[in-house]
């Protein structure tokens, strides 16, 4: 999947897509990307560390991360051997425009509002059991559910983007997203941290700064987590070799994938591969 513009597909009759997530050890984890939907994440059990333009937080139990349109976002498992339950609900931007067309200009700000995210948590789960149970109706009971939580979140906590402040934000969040597509895009190729700049029109110290500061990760780390991000994807085809892997995911060689998958994974591709299929 390419993470540079994540493209949503909605059920039939819902203007949401829901998933209720179970995920172990190196599947927890999603590049940075980002999409027009907004996005609603509730931890049921486990533990995961997120990142939302640049900024990091842990999530345990009951914590709701939460996306609004367009930002970046990443998650990424703490320790290897983690499990994580969540469901995960992305809104459609029309849907939601449909009923609040100042969306463009504004935002949902869920912090002050405490009261509104314990609202919301009770929603989220009730959706996640109707869709695991699909009892008769559930299409319409979800819906029901879905236009309750736009609800709360445009009555309660929208925000409307104003001042300077805001066009500078949203300036540097089009160039990360402008970064992140190119990266995307050219991760199997040899890629450089100049080539980046100047795809975005920075030169090469300003942007390794700047992408540092948006993101948590210098460049060279974020390119090297997609790559391996790829080629663990690979990996787990078993007609995928390490030969494969490497060279079909950016690496200039074989050693340098083996290197970086064991500094990041803590075993060898083929250990792992072995371990997964046991």
């Amino acid at each position: 999947m390419n993470y540079k513009h994540e493209l949503v597909e909605f059920l039939p009759n819902l203007p949401a897509k829901i998933w209720n997530q179970d995920m172990t050890g190196m599947e927890i984890y999603t590049p940075s990307h980002w999409h027009r939907s907004l996005e609603l994440n509730l931890v049921l059990s486990g533990q995961a560390r997120a990142a939302v333009n640049g900024k990091t937080r842990t999530l345990l139990p009951g914590d709701i991360l939460f996306i609004n349109s367009g930002e970046l976002h990443s998650v990424d498992y703490i320790h290897p051997d983690d499990h994580v339950l969540a469901v995960t609900i992305l809104v459609s931007y029309e849907f939601i425009l449909s009923w609040f067309p100042d969306y463009e200009e504004s935002f949902f700000d869920l912090d002050q509002h405490p009261e509104v995210t314990d609202a919301l948590r009770d929603q989220i789960r009730k959706i996640g059991e109707i869709y695991q149970e699909k009892p008769a109706f559930w299409e319409l009971e979800t819906a029901g559910c879905l236009h309750h939580l736009l609800f709360l979140l445009i009555s309660r906590t929208a925000v409307r983007q104003k001042g300077s402040h805001s066009i500078q934000k949203h300036a540097a969040t089009d160039t990360m997203r402008k970064a992140i597509t190119y990266i995307n895009q050219h991760y199997q190729e040899s890629i450089t941290l100049e080539d980046a700049a100047s795809y975005v029109g920075f030169s090469s110290a300003y942007f390794s700064r700047f992408f540092h500061k948006n993101i948590g990760v210098t460049f060279y780390k974020y390119l090297n987590d997609i790559r391996l991000h790829y080629a663990l994807m690979d990996l787990l085809n078993r007609n995928a070799t390490t030969n494969d892997c490497a060279f079909q995911n950016g690496f200039p060689n074989v050693k340098s994938f083996i290197e970086a998958f064991k500094k990041t994974y803590h075993c060898t591709p083929g250990q792992y591969k072995k371990k997964y299929f046991s």
